[in-house]
């Protein structure tokens, strides 16, 4: 399930691990960010490239980001030491930020942005 853009060179999967040993968080956060990124993301993009029927500008789908909500909920929740608040409160942050079209690859952002509200103290 390639993307023509990345047919000729590193996969968007491949940004990951170097997402992840970017930012300087808890293990347990940046292990958030990861499995947001590589779960909830491609969740996203399956419903949305079937589903998807209401388009933001830039292409993303509603039903997408609907999807990534559904599955970025129990990812966090099934982590140690992140409670309800924790898995809840980030997720509409998480959402919008996959659902606009930024120029870096989400592979990048999503992690560390990931970590960054999963692992923001209270």
């Amino acid at each position: 399930m390639l993307r023509d853009r990345e047919a000729h060179r590193l996969t968007g999967a491949t940004n990951l691990p170097w997402a992840a040993h970017w930012p300087p968080f808890p293990g347990w956060a940046a292990v958030a960010g990861i499995l947001l990124a590589g779960v909830a993301d491609p969740v996203a993009g399956l419903v949305g490239a079937r589903l998807g029927r209401s388009r933001f500008p830039g292409g993303r789908s509603l039903e997408g980001s609907a999807a990534f909500m559904a599955a970025a909920i129990p990812v966090l929740l099934a982590l140690p030491g992140v409670g309800p608040g924790r898995a809840v409160l980030p997720v509409p942050t998480m959402t919008v930020a996959e659902a606009n079209r930024l120029p870096l690859d989400d592979n990048l952002y999503l992690p560390v942005l990931g970590a960054l509200v999963v692992g923001h103290p209270r």
